[in-house]
Order: structure tokens, then sequence, then C-alpha cells
């Protein structure tokens, strides 16, 4: 158990077949980096992914659009516990977002039935979103939403390293998705035009 996401009970499985995913979108991994291991690696690919297609690193199925922080939590609420409050997972996990203990003592002291107040989940919530946009950032690939589910799915490690479950992968084509309706609905509303109301005397 990673202690750095949460994870919802709907994802437990681990008879999947985790297959590798492609950060290139093309072809397959230079045979070379194989031997060069770790964070070196990583970089090396940056580079040369940049040099190739003038952006850094993504992977096969990803959207390259981004949207905001709250509809990301949005989506990720939704998908987690239904926007569920008091929702309690098959292993402990609480709230709208599903947290594992482990995972919430990272970013507060504060009582683990807190995660069931939405304004608390969110606001912790929040933190781990930054916490892994910065380790992406770090890492040197771009925090897409696809990305940024995948992680908070199957934690950061193992989607820095490309390889994730089948479950993963659909979760987080689906936050993504989601994410993006949610981004597209505010900015909808965002540029409608006020309307006045004149009282008039009859």
């Amino acid at each position: 158990m990673k202690t750095c996401r949460p994870r919802s009970t709907a994802r437990q499985a681990t008879d999947e077949e985790e297959k590798p995913m492609n950060i290139y979108g093309v072809g397959e991994r230079p045979r070379a980096f194989a031997r060069i291991s770790g964070g070196f690696r990583r970089s090396v690919m940056a580079v040369l992914a940049v040099a190739a297609f003038g952006a850094v690193p993504f992977v096969q199925g990803q959207t390259r659009a981004t949207v905001d922080k709250d509809s990301f939590l949005k989506a990720v609420a939704l998908v987690e516990s239904n926007n569920n409050p008091r929702a309690v997972g098959r292993l402990g996990e609480r709230g709208l977002f599903q947290f594992r203990k482990e995972t919430w003592k990272q970013y507060t002291r504060r009582s683990f039935y807190k995660a069931h107040d939405r304004q608390t989940a969110y606001e912790i919530a929040s933190k781990h979103y930054d916490w892994l946009y910065k380790r992406f950032v770090a890492n040197g690939y771009r925090p897409t939403p696809y990305l940024m589910a995948a992680a908070w799915n199957a934690g950061l490690s193992k989607t820095l390293s490309g390889r994730m479950p089948a479950s993963t992968r659909s979760y987080a084509r689906r936050v993504a998705s989601l994410a993006a309706d949610f981004a597209a609905q505010a900015a909808r509303y965002e540029v409608q035009p006020k309307r006045y109301f004149v009282a008039t005397s009859e």
C-alpha cells in the first residue's frame, strides 16, 4: 500500500495483468535505456521527447488538455464516492475522496473522521493534488488530468514507471473525461451574459 494516494474499494483487484505504457506515444522505448535506471533514465527520455515532439512525454491515450484543480477534484469525488461524504470503503477509506488513513496523516493531524466533512476533505485533497502536480513537473512530465488521475489511483512511482493495471487506466480516462466536462460547464457559465430585470409599474 502506497501512502501517497487514496484508493477506492472498487479498485482492489490484483490479478489484472500490468502492461507497460508507451510514454512516447509511438513506437517502443529505445533498448539502450533498459540498463539506465531511475530518475536519470526518465530525465533522458524527457529531453529526447522534447527534442522529437516539442513537448514533454505523454502517456498513450491521455488527453493533453488541462483543467482547473476544482474541476479535477469534483471528478475524483464523483468517481471515488459518487459525491457522498459519508462513504466508507471496504478497507476503511473515508469520505468524498476515499482517503486511506495513511494518506490523510501525510497532510494533517486532524482526526481521520474529519474526512467525512466536505470542506476538510477538499482541503486535504487539494494538498494531495498540489503534491502530485509538483512531483510530475520535477520529473519532467506535464501533469495532465489523465496522469494526475492515474497517480491518484495507482501511486506516483507506478505511474512514472509506465506500468499500471487496466483498472487504473480506465479510472484515469473516466476522471479526465469528467474533469473536462466540469471545466467546460464552468466556462459556459462564466461567458453567459448577465440578465437585468427592470421593475415596472402597471
